[in-house]
């Protein structure tokens, strides 16, 4: 058996510090008359979470509690911003298909104003790709609301050189890479 200073908690949970107050902590400390400090993180309380974020996340009750979860527009829009990651845009196309189905335009455009205005280009470019234009209606009138000037240096494929690629007058996009979709 190994002396409690000696323990070391699981991998999956940092550990946790205590600490005797000194001084001037001790007036700051929240808690009356305690002596004790703690690294614990202050997060905001999950109810807050799934209805504050808007529309990106949704709150799932499960058989062990409630749950919040990404919302399908957020995983849309996720996708696009973490297209690298996930295997380039043919991927991120084939997954809209089957996401398609689930996005609400009115959900998308809540969510558009809280990422970058080149992922909501990317996105409804893809959307209109993937023959579900309808859906990214409401996106295409909040690109068309933004300075057009501004938008037109934004591509679809960021890594890729501008130069010599067309131009999508909708989306406002430069089409540096084809997407397909598989099926």
């Amino acid at each position: 058996m190994t002396p409690a200073g000696n323990c070391r908690s699981s991998g999956h949970h940092a550990p946790l510090d205590f600490r005797k107050n000194e001084g001037d902590d001790a007036a700051k400390d929240p808690v009356a008359g305690s002596k004790l400090k703690t690294n614990i993180p202050n997060r905001p309380p999950t109810a807050s979470i799934a209805g504050g974020l808007n529309g990106s996340m949704q709150r799932i009750n499960t058989p062990r509690g409630a749950v919040c979860v990404s919302t399908p527009a957020a995983k849309a829009y996720d996708l696009i911003g973490y297209e690298a990651q996930i295997g380039g845009l043919d991927a991120v196309a084939t997954i809209l298909v089957e996401l398609a189905e689930k996005l609400a335009p009115e959900k998308l455009a809540v969510v558009a104003p809280t990422v970058p205005l080149p992922r909501t280009q990317r996105l409804g470019y893809l959307l209109k790709r993937i023959d579900e234009a309808p859906r990214a209606q409401a996106l295409k009138q909040y690109v068309h609301a933004r300075d057009a000037v501004a938008l037109m240096s934004s591509a679809l494929l960021p890594a890729a050189c501008e130069a010599s690629y067309p131009r999508d007058r909708d989306w406002k996009l430069i089409v540096s890479a084809q997407a397909e979709a598989e099926t």
